[in-house]
């Protein structure tokens, strides 16, 4: 439940109205009440509306004729044992959640605790990790299912967590066709990874789900989130920390506390191990939920929009959508970093090797930006030699900041060469004139006004413009957006119509600025930066102007780096070929991330700087203990293999409940 003022009361909370031998109660419609029942209703993250909620004022007097004031909580859970769990999981849980003051008719009532207004500090953020943590152990002490218990659970008809994470994961074994007949396959070898401490989850760690009692954090909504058929079904209470490090944005020093203090108190040694697969799951589930409250139909308590969702809920949804996206991308650079080969710290020095991100190092294969195992080895191989390697991208200066920590990169160019970033002297520079950043500006102001548009905050030199999607036109645009979308929740992203953002520019007179599209975005920058100027400005920063610069792209924009650089390559995926050639780039036989390891193999190797050599990864083939190593082989893999291994899984032609236990067998007969 997502609210302002949450519903219950502290830790060491008072004592309900009988231990203060209250002799009179009296409920009152006031004032205040419907304020907070307004406020409540607003706040609301339960789009279907499906839960009743409703708070009351209570005036309590004692025999000495002492009167009190209380706010209490009403909410729907469920007729008969549906809401037992509810009662019973808040009594087990105390000290953590609003102490439960009667379940009847199915309705739960708890104290309602008023909240101030919202503020954030150091201090406050450190109790709400760590209170986080404590609750997440809490419910694995008290709330545990017991390996026993679960046995014969089939948790697979409505196992939407795993559904979910199947269905992304898959996409590295191709589009369209092969990724469905390797979901099943998928499907398994996740439920197959052990959780030695199966759980009543939360699944819902939000923020807003949290409130401040007088002693402490407490998290309201805490029963129904794990299990359910709209649920994850999801039983590993580590989808709860890596959902706390989601929406708490924890940095990786506060990410470790938040683990070493979850271990303390559960004993659950292995948690790490777990996490990362988690991690994947806590950001496509927020990016699926996103997209489903933003097409969703509004809350029928709330004002009727134009639109389906009003204008302050999208907005919303879709910085839910782009934080879980942000989520994804740096956590999957930071686990795939743990197998990159580092001799050096990151250093600048000639020549300085600028790699694009997106279509070299990260392909958008699970409906987020991710390297693959080739990727991987190519950036060890470049990183080995002790190049100076950097990236050259569109991507954020926030970004780009969080690729150099994870890889070790000396530093890059940012927003289409709006900004420099010095990893090694940690510094950065922005490129653009005050004019440019000016008409940016005002462009920005003017876009955010304007229902169905959305932007990336993180770009602060250049403007990234989306909108959403949500029924693809025709066949053909089915099979593009299977293959191209982000093809997570219901909607995809796309870019803005090009006569809207020309009519903008024009009225406003911004002459400073340019814009082009992609298949997900439009993006806006200043005239006099490109890949280029910025190329050579990193250079002339950081090394010196006689310095060899090596550019590798692969789409038109990388052009501009190509006609600056010592030498250019990419790889065969390049949309721009006949033009890069034209501009001497060498373009390798292989696509994407193997493409890369090419180029990787011919700079490490200058005496033989062909591109048609064997590219086979030597990273360890086989099955390993990182499922998700796994998936990024594929990925590499080509797609016939890939199809050719999909249509010969056994596994696929089983029959239901086939191996079932004895004791299911007998039950069903």
């Amino acid at each position: 439940m997502a609210q302002a003022g949450a519903d219950g009361p502290e830790r060491g909370s008072r004592s309900s109205g009988r231990h203060r031998n209250f002799v009179r109660t009296h409920v009152f419609a006031s004032a205040r009440a419907e304020e907070l029942n307004t406020r409540l209703q607003n706040a609301s993250s339960d789009e279907r509306g499906a839960r009743l909620k409703r708070i009351f004022e209570v005036h309590l007097e004692t025999s000495e004729g002492q009167k009190e004031t209380r706010y209490v909580l009403a909410k729907s859970v469920g007729w008969g044992w549906l809401g037992y769990h509810a009662f019973l999981t808040g009594r087990r849980l105390s000290g953590f959640v609003p102490p439960m003051l009667g379940l009847r008719d199915g309705i739960l009532y708890m104290e309602w605790i008023a909240q101030s207004a919202p503020g954030d500090c150091p201090e406050r953020e450190i109790e709400q990790r760590d209170t986080s943590a404590s609750y997440v152990a809490a419910r694995v002490r008290r709330l545990n299912l017991g390996a026993g218990s679960i046995s014969g659970a089939d948790l697979q008809r409505q196992g939407n967590g795993i559904g979910l994470l199947a269905k992304a994961l898959s996409k590295a074994y191709g589009a369209v066709v092969t990724d469905m007949l390797m979901q099943p396959r998928v499907a398994r070898r996740i439920r197959q990874q052990p959780c030695p401490v199966p759980t009543l989850i939360d699944g819902n760690m939000q923020r807003v789900e949290w409130i401040v009692g007088p002693n402490g954090p407490l998290k309201t909504d805490y029963e129904h989130h794990g299990l359910g058929k709209e649920e994850l079904n999801v039983i590993d209470p580590a989808f709860d920390l890596a959902d706390t490090i989601l929406n708490m944005g924890l940095s990786p020093e506060n990410e470790d506390k938040l683990i070493r203090r979850y271990i303390e108190e559960s004993g659950d040694i292995g948690v790490e191990r777990r996490l990362f697969m988690n991690k994947l799951l806590a950001g496509l589930w927020a990016m699926k939920q996103a997209q489903e409250h933003l097409f969703g139909s509004p809350h029928p308590s709330l004002p009727r929009t134009r639109g389906r969702v009003g204008r302050g809920r999208q907005q919303e949804c879709h910085r839910r959508f782009m934080a879980a996206w942000d989520f994804l991308t740096v956590q999957a650079a930071r686990h795939c970093s743990h197998y990159c080969e580092r001799t050096a710290q990151p250093h600048w020095r000639s020549p300085l090797v600028a790699l694009d991100i997106d279509g070299v190092i990260d392909r958008r294969l699970f409906g987020f930006p991710c390297t693959t195992a080739a990727g991987i080895e190519a950036l060890s191989l470049l990183q080995s030699h002790e190049l100076s390697v950097t990236v050259n991208t569109a991507r954020s200066v926030a970004e780009v900041k969080a690729y150099c920590e994870a890889y070790g990169l000396a530093g890059g160019v940012a927003e289409h060469g709006s900004y420099l970033w010095d990893a090694v002297g940690q510094r950065g520079r922005a490129l653009i004139s005050a004019e440019a950043a000016r008409q940016l500006a005002e462009l920005r102001r003017s876009l955010q006004v304007i229902p169905g548009v959305f932007l990336d905050d993180r770009h602060q030199c250049s403007i990234r413009a989306f909108t959403y999607r949500d029924k693809p036109l025709g066949l053909v645009a089915t099979v593009v957006k299977a293959i191209r979308s982000l093809g997570v929740g219901d909607g995809a992203l796309g870019p803005l119509r090009t006569l809207l953002v020309s009519h903008l520019m024009t009225e406003l007179g911004l002459d400073k600025l340019s814009f082009h599209h992609t298949s997900i975005d439009t993006t806006v920058v200043a005239k006099e930066a490109d890949k280029g100027t910025g190329l050579t400005a990193l250079r002339d920063w950081v090394v010196g102007a006689d310095a060899e610069t090596i550019a590798v792209g692969d789409q038109e924009p990388d052009l501009a780096a190509f006609r600056v650089a010592t030498l250019s390559f990419a790889p065969a995926n390049i949309g721009c070929a006949r033009e890069a050639r034209l501009l001497g780039c060498h373009i390798a036989r292989h696509s994407y991330q193997r493409g890369l390891l090419e180029i990787a193999r011919a700079l490490t190797y200058p005496q033989d700087r062909r591109l048609d050599r064997d590219v086979a990864s030597q990273m360890p083939s086989g099955r390993s203990s990182d499922l998700f190593l796994d998936f990024l082989r594929a990925a590499d893999r080509h797609w016939t293999t890939n199809l050719m291994d999909a249509l010969f899984d056994l596994g696929r032609f089983r029959i239901p409940g086939w191996q079932a236990d004895s004791h299911v067998g007998r039950n069903k007969r």
